[in-house]
C-alpha cells in the first residue's frame, strides 16, 4: 500500500515494505476474503431488494384483491335491488289482480243476489241482515286462522332459516381452522427439513449456527407474510358470509311483513265491498217495497174504478 506521502507499507500486516516475511500466498488468500465479503455484501443487498419487491407485491395484490371484491360485491347488491323491484312489481301486479277478482265476484253475487230479491220485505232484510254478520264472522276467523298459521310458519321459517345460517358459518369456520393447522404443519416440516439442510451445508464452517439462524428467521418471515394474506383472506370470506346470511334474514322478514299486510289488505278489502253490496242491496229492497206499495196503490185504484163503472 502507497500513503499520500509516498511512503510503502504491506497490505498484510501494515510494517514498512520489504521489512517484513509476508508471502504473495498470503496476499492472495488475503484478497480473495475481501472479495468474498464484498460478494457476500452484494447478495445480502440483493436480498433485501427482493424482499421488499416481494412485499410491494403482497401489497399490490391485497389492494387489487379487496378492490375486486368490492366491485363484486357492488355488483350483487344491484343485482338484489333489482331482484327486489322485480318482485315489488311482481306482487303489486299479483295484488291488483287479485283485487279485479275479488270485484268481479262480487259483483256476479250481487247480480245473483238481486235475482232473490223476490220475498217480503221485511224478511229480505232480516235475512240480509243475518247472512251479513255471519259472512263477516268467517272473514273474521278466516283472517285470523291465516294470521295463526302466519305466525306459526314465519316461527319455523326463521328458526330454520338461523339454524342453518349457523350452520353454514360453522362449517366455514371450521373448514378455515382446518386448512390453518394443515398450514402450519406444513410450514413447520419444511422448516425443519430447510433447518436440517442449511446444518448440513454450514457443518464444520464458521459461524455455521449464525448462519443457520439468519436463514431460517428469513423463512418464518416469508411464512408470516403468506400467512397475514390468507388471514386477512379467511377474514373477509368469513364476514361476506356473515352478511349474506344477515341478508336472507332480512329478505325472509320482509317476505313475511308482506304475507301479513296482504291478508290484513285483503280482509279490508272485503269488508268494505261487503258493505257496498249489504248497502245496495238494501237500497234495492227499498225500491222493490216502494214499488210493491206503488202496484197495491195501482191495484186498488183500478179496483175502485171498475167498482164505479159496474155502478
Amino acid at each position: 500500500m502507497t500513503c499520500r506521502c509516498r511512503a510503502e507499507f504491506c497490505y498484510i500486516c501494515g510494517l514498512k515494505w520489504r521489512t517484513c516475511a509476508c508471502t504473495d500466498a498470503q496476499l492472495a488468500n488475503v484478497q480473495q476474503e475481501a472479495a468474498a465479503r464484498r460478494q457476500a455484501a452484494t447478495a445480502l443487498t440483493a436480498r433485501q431488494r427482493e424482499a421488499a419487491e416481494e412485499e410491494r407485491l403482497l401489497v399490490q395484490m391485497v389492494a387489487d384483491f379487496e378492490r375486486q371484491e368490492a366491485e363484486r360485491a357492488a355488483a350483487a347488491a344491484e343485482a338484489q335491488r333489482r331482484r327486489d323491484e322485480a318482485e315489488r312489481l311482481a306482487r303489486e301486479e299479483e295484488r291488483r289482480r287479485r283485487e279485479e277478482e275479488r270485484i268481479t265476484a262480487i259483483s256476479l253475487r250481487f247480480h245473483r243476489f238481486t235475482a232473490e230479491l223476490e220475498s217480503l220485505h221485511d224478511v229480505q232484510r232480516v235475512f240480509i241482515a243475518e247472512r251479513y254478520e255471519f259472512e263477516v264472522g268467517i272473514q273474521r276467523r278466516e283472517r285470523q286462522d291465516a294470521l295463526d298459521s302466519y305466525a306459526i310458519r314465519h316461527a319455523a321459517e326463521i328458526q330454520q332459516l338461523g339454524t342453518e345460517s349457523q350452520k353454514r358459518i360453522e362449517e366455514s369456520e371450521s373448514k378455515f381452522e382446518q386448512e390453518y393447522k394443515v398450514r402450519l404443519a406444513e410450514e413447520r416440516r419444511i422448516e425443519d427439513e430447510y433447518v436440517d439442510q442449511l446444518r448440513a451445508f454450514w457443518h464444520g464452517k464458521p459461524e455455521a449456527e449464525y448462519k443457520v439462524r439468519e436463514a431460517r428467521d428469513e423463512l418464518r418471515m416469508d411464512q408470516d407474510k403468506e400467512y397475514r394474506f390468507w388471514d386477512s383472506y379467511r377474514r373477509r370470506q368469513l364476514q361476506a358470509l356473515a352478511e349474506g346470511e344477515k341478508r336472507k334474514m332480512e329478505a325472509l322478514r320482509v317476505k313475511q311483513e308482506a304475507e301479513i299486510i296482504a291478508v290484513e289488505g285483503r280482509a279490508k278489502i272485503d269488508e268494505v265491498e261487503w258493505r257496498r253490496k249489504r248497502l245496495a242491496e238494501g237500497k234495492w229492497v227499498e225500491a222493490v217495497a216502494r214499488e210493491r206499495v206503488v202496484m197495491l196503490q195501482e191495484m186498488e185504484q183500478g179496483e175502485f174504478a171498475e167498482n164505479g163503472r159496474i155502478s
